[in-house]
């Protein structure tokens, strides 16, 4: 019998994120370059991958805001709001 196991500390792999932002933010591929500076490996999410964050980003003059999204494991939908002077700020 042959039994494998993953290491105690596996490289779970980047972290998938559907972006989406109004003109003046940081794109989707700019905002992932920002995260990889902070040392998280992160991709954008295409059509049928799994999404591990949803990312919101609207500015206006001078204001900025967004929102952040993650389903827990028992399903609960946990939401972290952010606003600053503007989009850059807040990315």
């Amino acid at each position: 019998m042959l039994v494998v196991a993953a290491p105690a500390h596996a490289d779970p792999g980047p972290v998938t994120i559907w972006y989406r932002a109004s003109a003046g933010c940081p794109d989707g591929a700019a905002f992932v370059r920002r995260l990889e500076r902070r040392n998280v490996v992160a991709k954008l999410a295409t059509v049928g991958d799994h999404i591990d964050f949803v990312v919101t980003m609207e500015g206006a003059a001078n204001a900025g805001a967004g929102r952040l999204e993650r389903q827990t494991r028992a399903g609960m939908v946990a939401v972290r709001d952010v606003e600053g002077d503007g989009c850059e700020e807040v990315a």
